[in-house]
């Protein structure tokens, strides 16, 4: 999964470590446009059939790609962020430096790590809750059929693809914890306009706001963590961080639902996802770099 893939590409990645982590998602968003495909494998087969053709592509596809994943070597001579030796290069080759890392307790329990974790429950509040409702939504809502309703989740998913690379492409030139700023705005700004909407067109434009920040978030998180953490630990650092993604993605949803069932409507739920997206504004560009750890 994520976790294993980023821990691997940001040993090999340094000044282009978003771009690089972007790459990696790119699959979750293509997965989500493959969900046409899941549904119609379901209807011709059935859902048993259509798992086991699933299953069947993860071990041979899957499998096989993952076996060739590895994190550089210490001492490699290859020259970070896939550049290639030039004439000078080769004479001098000039092994890197060694990986370095914060121990996991210093990172865990600084001002950094704190804000940035805090900043992502918010966030991911927001964007899962809209990733979970959007199709009922759209239907409760709004009267939009299930297919048309079910027809949005693949635009979501192509636009979070230019998020992901767009956003991660910027991070690696911008500041990375700027970025993460963005994606809130972008999120809270998406969700605002969900709550107003009345009409599908209006809601799509609230939709087409929030994908390309919910996939922006995926690859500039673990690239900031290395940047302020190091490698060394960091797949635990950003394992342990997931928390924060799934904690704020479960709440999410759990609460949006909620006030679905009390209201009977979505506005209330999504002005409360807004504010919880504007609340990660802040805390994100609290998370500065740890300098006295580096």
């Amino acid at each position: 999964g994520y976790p294993v893939g980023f821990a691997a590409t940001a040993t090999w990645f340094s000044r282009r470590r978003s771009s690089a982590m972007a790459l990696i998602t790119i699959g979750g968003g293509i997965g989500g446009i493959f969900a046409v495909v899941v549904g119609q494998l379901v209807e011709a087969f059935g859902w048993r059939q259509a798992l086991h053709f699933m299953a069947v592509f993860m071990l041979t596809v899957g499998v096989v790609i993952a076996m060739n994943v590895r994190s550089r070597p210490e001492g490699h001579p290859e020259p970070m962020d896939g550049h290639r030796f030039t004439d000078e290069m080769q004479k001098v080759r000039a092994l890197p430096s060694p990986s370095w890392g914060v121990p996991i307790v210093q990172a865990l329990t600084s001002r950094s790590f704190i804000m940035m974790s805090l900043g992502v429950v918010a966030l991911s509040f927001a964007t899962n809750a809209v990733v979970v409702h959007q199709i009922p939504y759209l239907e409760s809502d709004l009267g939009i059929s299930k297919s048309v309703a079910a027809s949005s989740v693949a635009v979501f998913a192509i636009v979070s693809i230019v998020g992901r690379l767009g956003i991660g492409v910027l991070a690696d030139r911008y500041s990375k914890r700027a970025m993460l700023a963005v994606t809130a705005v972008l999120t809270a700004v998406g969700i605002a306009v969900l709550a107003v909407a009345s009409s599908f067109a209006v809601a799509m434009v609230g939709i087409l706001i929030i994908a390309p920040a919910f996939g922006g978030l995926l690859p500039v998180r673990p690239a900031i963590l290395a940047d302020y953490f190091g490698t060394r630990y960091f797949g635990t650092i950003n394992g342990i961080a997931m928390l924060a993604t799934t904690t704020g993605g479960a709440l999410g949803p759990w609460v949006v639902g909620r006030v679905v069932d009390v209201t009977g409507r979505y506005e209330e739920g999504w002005v409360i996802s807004a504010a919880m997206a504007v609340l990660a504004i802040p805390l994100l560009l609290l998370s500065t770099p740890p300098t006295a750890l580096m």
